[in-house]
């Protein structure tokens, strides 16, 4: 399902990684939570969304081009798609914040909308290699300089976000494999 999903995207979005221990960074300069840490036991993609990229000789700056400013394009920072030992298919929506929530729930939720939408046109384009009834889950993680999320042991939550926190003293990581569970409700 991976492959059939990274046929489907833009490579320049793609972020080439492929151990088992990996970081995710974020490039501003004023960012105080620069880094989000993970183990992965399975394969992975990873997609960063918020970019320019250079497409066809010419700058794409939006991802959505045809939206106003705004919220509209609003994105996460990354998406990671992950299939774990039981052959669940994940997308992990990350953002990286400093201090201040700002509109982390408006990129995360479009990351979550955008996810969906990449994973439904890759059943579109390949029908045969997706089981009919396989589904998409979806883990959503902040990593901060501090806590911006009160932690509560139901983090199972269809829409509660973990908060793992990164900054020069401490650096959490995320192990996809303990994450990325399918909850029955």
């Amino acid at each position: 399902m991976l492959d059939k999903i990274k046929n489907v995207i833009f490579n320049g979005y793609f972020v080439n990684k492929h151990t088992k221990h990996f970081s995710l960074e974020e490039t501003g300069r004023e960012a105080s939570c620069k880094e989000a840490r993970f183990e992965a036991k399975n394969d992975y993609l990873i997609y960063k969304f918020d970019q320019s990229i250079i497409r066809d000789s010419e700058k794409v700056k939006y991802l959505f081009p045809y939206y106003t400013d705004g919220n509209a394009n609003a994105m996460c920072d990354y998406i990671i798609f992950y299939q774990n030992s039981a052959g669940k298919l994940f997308a992990v929506v990350c953002n990286l914040k400093s201090k201040n929530r700002g509109n982390n729930t408006d990129q995360i939720n479009a990351g979550v909308i955008f996810g969906q939408f990449i994973f439904e046109t890759a059943k579109r384009l390949h029908p045969d290699s997706f089981i009919h009834n396989t589904k998409l889950n979806f883990v959503k993680v902040l990593f901060s300089s501090k806590e911006l999320y009160k932690q509560s042991n139901d983090w199972k939550k269809r829409d509660s976000i973990i908060n793992l926190i990164s900054n020069d003293e401490i650096k959490e990581r995320l192990i996809l494999e303990n994450k990325c569970r399918v909850i029955n409700y």
